[in-house]
């Protein structure tokens, strides 16, 4: 698995309990845990926790070394994933992984409308709309990857990939 460094951007200081803290967004506590950080307090209802940094940290920016999966285990993943065309939501080598196969939606609903005589119309409406099978790994704070089967389950699948938080651009490269 190659390594790589993520950077997270932590949001501002605070004074908690006479502690000097730093608010930080839940999903990059366990990275920064990794790393030194502790946890102090997570806000039952909120999208924040509140940790204390290692000795000597200053600024914003925290760049944090993880490891992720090489692109041919990951598309092998997706692959089998796919082939098998059963919802799945798990881990590989420590990232969440999501997968849905291609499925179809219908949306029913009824509208009312008073015309000029006062007369009230009732009409129902359906539409249908399919929904491509889709693949995902990785967190939306550090990398992902997703892989969409928009052509058909028997056409390859488009691959997009977020890595704006890895400080190396182009590990995750498609080719």
């Amino acid at each position: 698995m190659p390594m790589v460094h993520m950077q997270l951007n932590t949001h501002y200081r605070v004074r908690w309990q006479g502690q000097n803290l730093v608010r930080i967004g839940r999903s990059d506590s366990p990275w920064l845990e990794k790393i030194g950080w502790t946890l102090v307090h997570r806000a039952e209802k909120g999208v924040y926790d509140y940790m204390r940094p290692p000795a000597g940290h200053r600024g914003r920016v925290v760049v944090v070394p993880c490891e992720i999966p090489a692109m041919d285990e990951i598309r092998t993943l997706a692959n089998q994933l796919h082939d098998a065309r059963v919802p799945h939501e798990g881990e590989f080598r420590g990232w969440p992984v999501r997968y849905t196969p291609r499925r179809t939606v219908t949306m029913r609903w009824r509208t009312t409308h008073t015309g000029m005589a006062d007369v009230e119309e009732t009409s129902a409406h359906e539409t249908e709309d399919t929904e491509p099978a889709e693949f995902w790994i990785g967190s939306w704070a550090a990398w992902s990857m997703m892989a969409t089967w928009k052509d058909g389950n028997d056409q390859p699948p488009r691959w997009t990939v977020d890595d704006d938080h890895l400080v190396e651009k182009g590990v995750l490269s498609l080719v």
